[in-house]
């Protein structure tokens, strides 16, 4: 197979004929054209077809011509020379090449391959299309390249089938990198990430022929064709898809004209088709010639326009045109580059060859003269075009034109290294041709426009056009031409100084091509987004004119956005220093965006906590700055509205004003606040967030250093806001105080509180904290609670309320009650918990109830019958009586009733068995309970409470099973029946008599019946049953009743009467006869007399009865039957004494065998008594009995001895066993008395038989010795002498003795009984009874009765015992108290023991008293004697005295007493009152307890009580003494008057700090109220007046003052006298002179230059208004400033003066001006004094600006802004001012008005009203300068003749030269002339500050800068502050404006580096480093390093970059030891000669 490798090229046009044959012309009216060929390509090897030939022209020239699978490149259009050739193995399907032209993507085979264009075609990666096995018959179609996004590009390609793949996210500007860099490692891992995807794998039904992209906005389409039209997307979508229309064939080739949305396609009959790339509609159809081929010339033309050329078909004779001839095999080239020139491609043969053996590559070109001599300059043929001009006599300039051109290219950076030779000569032959070309203008662009290698020949270049534009004639050229052309060059020169000194360390070729041309602008905006902000500075500092002219708000604000976030601060503030004055000079209206801008800057830094706030607060200040210095960067020229900047910059003042506020925070508080929280409008919130974020303990310093002041200067009230944040606080945490054990704000709300000053406020937070605290409570809050317990206000008692809901919330905690409200929730629902409490079971569950119930008495009493009702229904019945003997009388009482009503409940409920009995076990106990609880209450009768009813009712049910209500039970009837229905039980049951008759006794005592109604009824069933015996039972009971009740009784006699009538045997009968008979006897001696008469008869008749039937035997039945009875009765009866011995007998045996031995030897041997065995036998006996204490046994074995002994004979009575009998017997008689005598009970029967026994003088003899014996012991000798006199009764003996003895041991026992001492009594003797008497009367429980039989007894005065007793217990009583706290935490004094108590004994005494006078008297004396705090007995005793006296006058003294019984005394008892305690009381100590809560009563009832009620009054207590001044005798006025002065006294601190805030203002309402009791109004004025002077200083003294003037005021119009209204006078003064003092304080202004002028109110709202505030605010200063305004209208309020007239007078003052003299306005003048003037001037004027403003924006009122409008339009005529005024006027109101409101007050436009403004202002200085002019007499006035009149006068005047630099700039007049003569002036006056204005303002214009005069000025200004040894910052100042300067080539910097280093600043001379030439250079930099040390020049630089040095850095480079290299300046100040004439053959 052939290989088309052979290629030719290089041929002449003039050869064309020789090596091609005859050329193709053709010739119509659009000229003469003809072929060319520009190479050859024949084959390598046999031709065996025609080749596969695809060709193409790109981006820069490229040709690329695929012939089968060999790819041929050639370098350009021209085809004069091949780049590079790539054989394929397999021909190429098609290739396309990168928008770059660099990167070539070939298809062969199903495989990409792609080639590096820049690196000769090396083969980069080959990717496969498509698998192996699918890729047999795959064929790619078409390649293109897609650009996507980040310079990303993907592949898309085509296939035969319709396959679409891609490549996606290719980078080749990354691959192109890599390529140069020479990274093969980078290289590869880029290539290996690169795959082939398949976008769309179906398909097409046949072959795709064709294919094209579509692009439709965002979205590209891909177009194939084919039998049908393929539409798809680049992305995976849904394709669709259309057939072709017949006859229409199918298409082959399909083209795309992107900008007309058409698509042109070829058929397979050569017909072209338009469609639309929107719908694929068919619009066209060409078919007038069959064409073979077309290609689509884009960009023809400048409409884009689209061109077809096409291919024509073979005709007939086998030609194919192109509008030319051509061979049959030709191939169109698609043209992508700017040639003018179109190429193809044909194919040669031989004649009669079937295949072609050559192909050439041919192009098209004009023939004409002028196109051939322009086709050899295109073709660099310089010297041939300019000889084939001058034969043709064309324009041979053209050719140095053109040759320039060329030269230009070869100059450029990419053709030639630099400095080389060749460089330098090309060089110099561009200068050389310059020389030849007369035209300036391609003179000047062709320097401007020329791209060298080295700059510095750039430079020489545009000095070389500058030099050429200086030397032109002008009469040759338009001199706007010139200038127009000078400022084009100073322009690029500019540009290009600033491109070295940006780019000074980069490459110099590409980058200041692209400056040269790039919109400085855009580049400004680059670098800003790249966070080059120095580079953006320098840009705008030196080319702000250039385009200011483009600077719009949307440009703003696309610059403002374009800054980067984490810039560096000093840079972007370096940026904004050059950028926002200038912005805000072109667009005022951008201030608005700058802000905004702003404040989104200052918010970002807020990232970085480390710097956070300094570093928002410094940029914000620095910014805030230079965004007001803006108006000084055009010298004033004209004013803007001052409300606009004020406005917008009004949220960045307030942001700043807060991030200083946040730094104080930071700083001094240690406190982090984020500042959208500051800043937000709700200040109060601010506080709330600061006291959350700050510790406890730096609470208070926090509101006393900042927070003070902070709400102070917000209008904010301390008290309200703080209150406020604890609130929001504890809202935050409702239901903390069950959830936690305490609460983490405890402490920051305990901090908060002490800083509230009103006592209302504190105690209501207070409250709400103790609400919401944690319980049990900490000790934070415990200390915040004793804070509320301390002050003296009314709602102390809701804290103590709180203190006991503590309690209560602990027990809800505990027991989980915590949803209960337990303040809203009703006593059923309280009583419901407690019962939870007592279910649960705890051990405290009773403390806890308590506790619960604390919060209301009733719920209290409740508590304690649940809690006995739990104990009981637990049955814990010793834990419920043991509750309820701790309780109160009346409460036990109510808990009883509840018990006895609940037990009757659960009684007749038949559930709860064991519950019912646990409370009928407890009632049992209650009886004695409820008994003495009734004694203690004074309530007898306990009838409500059915206590023993119930217990009955209990038993009842038990024994006998009946169930009884209580309503039942009460009634007789019911419960007769119940005891009938009983009693058949019982009989029904048992037959027992004795069983049935307890039965029936315990029925009726339980039905509470009389017993005798239940054994009438047993006798009434016994009869009817017919039963005698059990009747006989019955009736026996009935004998022993003592008494019969009237019913019963009559009952009785009817049973008796049925009873006689029933019938029973014999036996029977005589029974019934004689127990009626024993019934009927009792019942006549018990029953009442009306029944008397009825048992007397049937007694009567019963006897009878008995008598007749009584003649029976003893024999009989009967008899026996009562003997049996009668002796077994007697048998069973025995002697029981009270004594009794041991039960058990150790020896039991040994005495049974003793007594049968004994009692057998007594009944069988009577007469023989070996008695010795017996009596050895009784001595042991009778010695155990004694040691086992069995001494009666012994006795009675004596008596039983003895009694034997009396019946045997007399000789026997000496028997040893008798003797020893008698012994054993008397030992045993006296132990055994002994013992009776000292029993616990004293046994007098056995006493007695004993003493008998003993004999009457044995008897005696130990009665005496025992009294003698037990005479200490009362109780042995009560019994001794008890015995002692029965004895002596009996025996008839004097018992004097015994009886004396008896007496005083029973009174013993009686005082002992008492507590006495009983030995007293026993030993005293008559004298001593008396004083045991008075002992006995100091007991308290003694009545009146035991003294009165002690007086008997012992033989005592009666009544003279009687007063002294009386005495004794009125005087002895004391009151018996307790202290209660009611609900608000008052102590009450409750008396527990009343004069009640003692009222009955004390009675019982008065009624046994005789002499009633003595006892009046008595009772006088008692009232002088009595304990004065014991108002009790002094009422009682005034009672007995009321009775005993009716004429005496008491009621005085019992009202005073019944006061001071309810009365707590507020003060405790001082030493005073001791001292009077003592003197009256010396036995006494200490005064009583009862003394701290009650007054002393004695004291109120001698002279001046005043005195001591002086310490009682107060603002609560006054009005109770009020009501009892008629009592006491003082006048309501003194009491009022001395409670305000006491109240005074306690309230008042020592202060001199003036509160703003009312600490208590509900002091001053009490005291108010108090002062309004006074009749007297000069007393009221007098107390107002002291309470003016004590309260502390402050808004309380002030309400005072007020309240003084008040009733001052009253009190002069009421009396009319002199006196009075000079009061007022000095009263109004004082309270005016107060309010004016708490105005200047509320407002911040209580300094001392104003507290001092309070007096003078005039004085001091003119002083005010000249406060340096009011200038600072006008002038933008950053801090608050008082509100001046509002306390002049303040003061003008309260002094009741004009505020409208005093606003107008100072404007007046502040429009006049102060301008200067006439006199210091001529040329002579000196300079010195009239710059001082000028500055003084200006101040005054400038402050009086900002003062009248000032008023104006604070002022409501409309008439000052009509005033100024009258004076600012002249609206009345009649009224003339000066024009001066008349600016002034509306200077004030442009600046205090918005352009709106401006225009709608003034009724016209804001344009016309700044040229009014501008014109007064000019007219205004003009008249300064003494050339008056009027308004319209400056507005028509020639400018330049003004200028030039002003000149000719006022030259030497700086003001002058001012006003006519402003003119000039106003106006635009730039003649060079007129400032060159301005700057040197100015110069000459060392204007540094106008002439650094002007000189920026002049940056632009070309035709100036060249000038001397500009030279030396821009000189004057940078020298300036070296020159004048100024400050280090002006000099910085001034290497910043150097940055500005636009000659700094021109500029002699070594100057400024001498005079730097001579101020010892090397830093800012090594910043001019990089401005000086090489030689320079290295002699100041080692000069610098010489004297300096490195580091520390580095460091100082690095702090001058910071500072806008924008030098600075490469300074830093430059003084590096590895920077020699760079040895060299930015800027080349020596200029390169041009060759102004030179011979080309020799160049």
């Amino acid at each position: 197979m052939a290989v088309w490798a052979d290629v030719n090229t290089g041929f002449d046009a003039e050869e064309e004929t020789v090596n091609f044959g005859t050329r193709t012309v053709s010739d119509d009216s659009n000229g003469l054209f003809e072929t060319l060929t520009l190479a050859t390509i024949h084959p390598q090897g046999e031709v065996v077809k025609n080749p596969h030939v695809i060709a193409a022209s790109f981006l820069g020239g490229s040709v690329c011509v695929a012939i089968d699978g060999f790819l041929i490149v050639f370098t350009d259009e021209t085809c004069s020379q091949i780049h590079f050739t790539y054989a394929f193995d397999s021909p190429i399907d098609c290739f396309t090449v990168s928008d770059d032209g660099l990167f070539i993507i070939v298809g062969v085979e199903g495989v990409i391959h792609f080639l590096c264009h820049s690196v000769k075609g090396h083969l980069l990666f080959s990717r496969s299309a498509l698998p192996p096995v699918n890729n047999h018959d795959f064929v790619f179609i078409k390649i293109f390249i897609h650009a996507t996004v980040n310079n990303l590009c993907d592949i898309l390609m085509i296939g035969n089938s319709g396959q679409i793949l891609r490549i996606a996210g290719l980078n080749f500007e990354s691959l192109l990198q890599a390529i140069q860099k020479g990274d093969d490692e980078l290289l590869t891992e880029m290539i290996d990430v690169i795959q082939v995807e398949t976008i769309r794998k179906q398909c097409c039904k046949g072959q795709v022929l064709s294919a094209t992209r579509v692009t439709d906005g965002e979205s590209t389409r891909l177009v194939l064709v084919g039998d049908e039209i393929i539409v798809s997307s680049t992305e995976p979508s849904v394709n669709e898809s259309w057939m072709l229309e017949e006859p229409i064939s199918r298409l082959k080739t399909i083209k795309a004209i992107e900008h007309a949305s058409l698509l042109v396609g070829l058929t397979e009959d050569g017909k072209l088709l338009g469609m639309c790339s929107q719908t694929l509609l068919s619009l066209a159809l060409w078919d007038e010639i069959p064409v073979q081929d077309f290609v689509l010339l884009e960009g023809a033309s400048a409409e884009k326009e689209t061109d077809i050329l096409f291919l024509t078909q073979p005709n007939e004779y086998g030609k194919c045109y192109i509008h030319l001839a051509s061979l049959p095999v030709t191939f169109l080239v698609p043209l992508m580059s700017a040639t003018q020139e179109l190429l193809f491609l044909e194919g040669a043969g031989s004649p009669n060859a079937e295949f072609i053996d050559s192909l050439h590559v041919r192009n098209i070109v004009e023939s004409h003269p002028e196109d051939r001599f322009h086709r050899l300059l295109r073709r660099n043929k310089f010297d041939d075009a300019e000889a084939f001009a001058l034969r043709y006599k064309l324009n041979v300039e053209l050719v140095y034109k053109e040759h320039v051109k060329h030269y230009m290219e070869l100059l450029q950076p990419w053709h030639l290294p630099h400095d080389s030779a060749e460089e330098v000569v090309n060089f110099n032959k561009f200068i050389c041709l310059l020389n030849k070309i007369e035209d300036l203008e391609f003179v000047c662009e062709a320097c401007i426009k020329a791209l060298p290698v080295n700059l510095t020949r750039m430079q020489t270049l545009l000095d070389y056009a500058s030099d050429r534009l200086k030397k032109t004639d002008i009469r040759n050229l338009n001199i706007t031409k010139i200038s127009y052309l000078e400022s084009q060059v100073w322009s690029t020169s500019v540009r290009l100084d600033t491109f070295m000194l940006l780019y000074q360390s980069k490459p110099e070729d590409v980058e200041w091509c692209e400056f040269s041309r790039a919109d400085l602008l855009n580049v400004c905006k680059q670098h800003v987004q790249r966070g080059q902000l120095s580079q953006a500075s320098l840009i705008w500092a030196r080319h702000f004119n250039s385009f200011k002219s483009e600077l719009s708000e949307a440009c703003v604000i696309a610059l403002l956005n374009a800054i980067p976030a984490g810039v560096k601060v000093c840079n972007l503030i370096s940026w904004l220093k050059h950028f926002i004055p200038s912005v805000l000079h072109v667009t005022p209206q951008s201030v608005q965006h700058v802000v905004i801008w702003a404040i989104k800057s200052i918010k970002s830094l807020e990232v970085k906590r480390a710097t956070w706030p300094t570093s928002g607060l410094d940029f914000g200040e620095k910014l805030l700055q230079t965004i007001k210095l803006q108006a000084g960067f055009h010298l004033n020229f004209c004013q803007q509205q001052q409300s606009v900047i004020d406005t917008h910059c009004k949220e960045l003042t307030e942001m700043i004003s807060a991030l200083r506020y946040l730094k104080q925070l930071k700083e001094n508080h240690k406190i982090d606040v984020a500042l959208v929280d500051f800043m937000q409008s709700e200040k109060s919130e601010v506080v709330n967030i600061l006291l959350e974020k700050v510790a406890p303990d730096d609470i208070k310093p926090l509101v006393i250093n900042f927070l003070s002041k902070f709400m102070l200067d917000n209008g904010l009230v301390s008290d309200t806001v703080l209150s406020e944040c604890m609130h929001g606080i504890l809202s935050r945490s409702a239901g903390w105080w069950y959830y936690y054990a305490e609460a983490p704000w405890e402490d920051t709300v305990a901090a908060i509180i002490p800083c509230i000053h009103n006592l209302e406020v504190r105690i209501k937070c207070i409250i709400s904290v103790l609400k919401m605290a944690p319980v049990p409570w900490s000790s934070t809050v415990e200390c915040i609670a004793r804070q509320g317990l301390e002050v003296d206000h009314p709602m102390i008692g809701l804290v103590r309320h709180e203190q006991k809901m503590m309690e209560v919330k602990i027990v809800q905690k505990k027991y989980g009650f915590t949803k209960l409200s337990v303040e809203n929730c009703s006593l059923f629902g309280l009583i419901h918990h407690i019962q939870l409490i007592f279910k649960k079971g705890s051990d405290s569950m009773v403390q806890d109830a308590l506790k619960f119930a604390n919060i209301s008495t009733k719920l209290l009493e409740e508590t304690y019958i649940i809690c006995i009702q739990h104990y009981l229904e637990a049955g814990k019945q010793k834990q419920a009586l043991e509750v309820l003997d701790s309780l109160k009388a009346e409460l036990i009482i109510k808990c009883c009733q509840r018990i006895v009503f609940r037990a009757h409940s659960y009684l007749q409920n038949c559930l709860h068995q064991d519950v019912c009995t646990s409370y009928m076990e407890a009632l049992g106990s209650l009886g004695s309970r409820l008994s003495k609880a009734a004694c203690i209450v004074g309530d007898k009768f306990l009838d409500d409470i059915p206590l023993q009813e119930v217990r009955y009712m209990h038993l009842l049910h038990l024994e006998f099973g009946k169930r009884v209500s209580l309503k039942d039970y009460s009634h007789v009837q019911a419960c007769s029946k119940i005891l009938k229905e009983c009693i058949h039980n019982i009989l029904s049951t048992t037959d027992d008599p004795f069983d049935i008759y307890c039965k029936v006794r315990k029925l009726t005592l339980l039905l509470q019946l009389p017993v005798e109604e239940g054994l009438l009824e047993m006798a009434h069933k016994a009869i009817e049953l017919e039963n005698f015996s059990l009747l006989c039972s019955f009736m026996r009971n009935m004998q022993h009743f003592d008494f019969l009740l009237k019913s019963a009784c009559r009952k009785l006699f009817i049973m008796v009467l049925h009873c006689l009538q029933t019938s029973f045997t014999a036996s029977q009968n005589g029974a019934a006869v004689q127990l009626v008979y024993s019934i009927a006897s009792n019942a006549c001696a018990k029953c009442s007399l009306d029944a008397l008469p009825s048992w007397l008869e049937l007694l009567h008749w019963v006897h009878c009865t008995q008598y007749l039937t009584a003649s029976y035997e003893e024999g009989s039945d009967v008899f026996k039957v009562l003997k049996s009875k009668a002796q077994d009765i007697l048998i069973r009866w025995n002697f029981t004494p009270i004594y009794k011995d041991p039960a058990i007998i150790s020896n039991s045996n040994q005495v049974i065998l003793f007594l049968k031995e004994l009692f057998f030897m007594l009944s069988h041997v009577p007469g023989q008594l070996d008695n010795s065995h017996i009596t050895l036998q009784l001595r042991e006996l009778t010695r155990q009995l004694q040691e086992q204490q069995h001494d009666l046994r012994a006795v009675r074995l004596w008596c039983s001895i003895n009694s034997w002994a009396l019946s045997v004979s007399d000789d026997l009575q000496s028997s040893p066993l008798l003797l020893e009998t008698k012994h054993v017997a008397s030992e045993s008689i006296h132990i055994l008395l002994c013992k009776v005598v000292i029993a616990r009970h004293l046994d007098i029967e056995l006493g007695l038989a004993l003493l008998f026994a003993l004999g009457t003088d044995a008897a005696v003899k130990w009665l005496c010795r025992s009294l003698e014996t037990f005479r200490q012991d009362f109780q042995k000798s009560s019994a001794v002498a008890h015995l002692g006199v029965l004895f002596c009764s009996h025996c008839k003996l004097d018992s004097k003795l015994f009886l004396s003895v008896h007496m005083k041991c029973t009174w013993a026992k009686r005082f002992a009984e008492h507590g006495m001492n009983c030995i007293e009594i026993l030993t005293s003797t008559a004298s001593q009874h008396m004083h045991i008497l008075q002992s006995l009367m100091k007991l308290k429980n003694v009545e009146v009765s035991l003294v009165v039989e002690y007086c008997k007894d012992f033989e005592l005065d009666l009544q003279e015992c009687l007063l002294l007793y009386l005495k004794n217990i009125l005087v002895t009583w004391d009151p018996e108290f307790e202290i209660e706290k009611t609900v608000d935490g008052k102590e009450m004094l409750i008396v527990l023991n009343t004069e009640t108590e003692i009222s009955r004994k004390c009675q019982d005494i008065i009624d046994l008293i005789e002499n009633k006078e003595s006892l009046v008297k008595c009772l006088n004396l008692i009232l002088n004697s009595l304990n004065y705090y014991n108002y009790e007995m002094y009422i009682y005793i005034i009672k007995l005295l009321e009775q005993l006296c009716p004429s005496h006058n008491l009621i005085g003294k019992k009202i005073l007493l019944m006061f001071l019984r309810e009365y707590v005394r507020v003060q405790g008892p001082k030493q005073e009152e001791l001292d009077k305690w003592l003197l009256h009381f010396p036995q006494s100590l200490t005064l009583p307890k009862i003394s701290q809560w009650r007054l002393p009563f004695l004291p109120f009832m001698r002279p001046k009580p005043l005195l001591v009620l002086t310490p009682e009054l107060n603002l609560k207590t006054y009005k109770q003494w009020i009501e009892l001044s008629a009592v006491l005798g003082i006048e309501k006025n003194n009491i009022c008057s001395v409670t305000v002065r006491e109240t005074m006294r306690i309230r008042t601190t020592s202060t001199d700090k003036w509160s703003i805030c009312s600490h208590d203002s509900l002091l001053l309402n009490q005291i108010e109220e108090c002062v309004n009791n006074i009749s007297n109004l000069e007393i009221a004025s007098a107390c107002m007046y002291f309470v003016m002077n004590h309260i502390p200083p402050g808004a309380d003294q002030v309400a005072a003052a007020k309240l003084c003037y008040t009733y001052t005021q009253k009190w002069a119009q009421n009396s009319g006298v002199i006196s009075a209204k000079e009061y007022l006078n000095r009263v109004k003064f004082r309270y005016l002179c107060l309010a004016t003092t708490h105005i200047l304080h509320q407002y911040d202004l209580g300094t001392f230059s104003y507290l001092q002028l309070v007096p003078k109110p005039l004085e001091l709202i003119s002083a005010l208004y000249q406060d340096p505030s009011i200038v600072a605010r006008g002038k933008g200063q950053i801090a608050h400033f008082p509100d001046i305004n509002g306390a002049v209208k303040d003061l003008a309020s309260l002094h009741e003066e004009n505020y409208i007239k005093l606003c107008l007078n100072q404007l007046i003052k502040w429009l006049q001006p102060k301008g200067l003299q006439p006199s210091l306005l001529e040329d002579t003048c000196d300079l010195t004094r009239l710059l001082q003037n000028h500055i003084e001037v200006d101040h005054s004027d400038e402050d009086s600006f900002h003062r009248a403003c000032y008023i104006l924006k604070c002022s409501e009122e409309s008439g000052l802004t009509n005033y100024m409008l009258k004076l600012a339009f002249q609206l009345d005529s009649s009224e003339k001012c000066a024009v001066a005024v008349q600016l002034r006027a509306l200077k004030c109101l442009m600046a205090v008005s918005c352009t709106d409101a401006l225009e709608e007050l003034t009724g016209r436009n804001i344009g016309d009203i700044r040229q009014m403004f501008q014109s007064l202002q000019y007219a205004s200085e003009l008249e300064m300068l003494g050339c008056s002019y009027s308004l319209p007499g400056f507005e028509s006035c020639n400018k330049l003749e003004l200028v030039k009149v002003i000149w000719s006068s006022q030259s030497n005047s700086p003001q002058a030269l001012i006003l006519i630099a402003r003119i000039c700039v106003d106006f635009g007049i730039y003649q060079v002339n007129v400032w060159a003569s301005l700057l040197q002036q100015m110069a000459k006056y060392s204007m540094v500050r106008e002439l650094e204005i002007l000189l920026l303002h002049l940056a632009d214009l070309g035709h100036i800068l060249s000038s001397k005069e500009y030279i030396a000025a821009w000189e004057s200004v940078l020298f300036a502050p070296f020159l004048k040894d100024e400050q280090e910052d002006a000099c910085i100042h001034s290497l910043i404006l150097l940055q500005s300067c636009p000659i700094l080539r021109r500029v002699n910097l070594n100057i400024v580096i001498e005079h730097s280093m001579r101020l010892h600043w090397p830093h800012l001379a090594a910043a001019l480093l990089p401005f000086l030439e090489k030689e320079d250079f290295h002699l100041q930099k080692q000069k610098i390093l010489r004297s300096n040390d490195a580091e520390e020049l580095i460091k100082k630089l690095k702090e001058l970059a910071t500072k806008g040095v924008l030098t600075a850095e490469k300074a830093i480079q430059l003084l590096q030891p590895d920077e020699e290299a760079l040895g060299t300046g930015i800027i080349n100040h020596k200029r390169l000669v041009p060759i102004r004439s030179c011979n080309t053959e020799d160049s």
